[in-house]
């Protein structure tokens, strides 16, 4: 049996199904994931929400709903093994959702201390970094100056490494603090 570890499996939360279902579309029009063109959400003739890929069969997601001092929050019911679950996943090539336990998913386990470890830890650090930017929204600066997010962001960047990238977002604001003055 081969094994498969979490960083290679697609995987999905209530938070991204809500953000996918609440978009405007035409009457009629596939729900697609944005990540993963071959995944169509939909509703099934009982009102559920269905997920297929590829060309499968529609699979029943099942939601659960649980109150906390901060208002409710949702989790899944894997079908495999039927408990509360915040992430249900996919196998590489898979074509059913169920959550790590039932798909028996590992973790990658690496050594940070070895000089392969160091650079493994540094280029996830990189690439979740590129995702954020990605995900920000266009509007960094704010009366003067950069906006605190994008402040923040910056911070962890320097800290990642990337002097070069914060480097020139600082000549930036410096360029266009000096042409207002002007």
């Amino acid at each position: 049996m081969k094994t498969f570890y979490i960083e290679n499996c697609f995987y999905h939360t209530p938070k991204q199904i809500y953000n996918s279902l609440k978009k405007v579309r035409k009457i009629g029009e596939p729900i697609r994931e944005n990540t993963r063109e071959d995944i169509l959400y939909g509703f099934g003739d009982d009102g559920e929400l269905t997920a297929t890929v590829g060309n499968g069969h529609p699979q029943k997601i099942t939601f659960d709903y649980v109150q906390t001092t901060m208002g409710e929050r949702s989790y899944f019911i894997c079908e495999g093994c039927k408990k509360r679950r915040h992430k249900l996943f996919l196998l590489p090539e898979g074509s059913i959702f169920r959550c790590a336990e039932c798909h028996g998913i590992k973790r990658q386990v690496f050594n940070t201390a070895s000089q392969h470890g160091k650079l493994f830890d540094k280029t996830r650090k990189i690439l979740k970094l590129i995702r954020k930017q990605e995900e920000m929204t266009s509007r960094i600066w704010y009366r003067d100056s950069y906006t605190k997010r994008y402040e923040r962001f910056l911070d962890e960047c320097l800290k990642a490494g990337l002097v070069e990238m914060v480097t020139e977002a600082r000549r930036l604001e410096y360029a266009i603090k000096q042409n207002e003055t002007l």
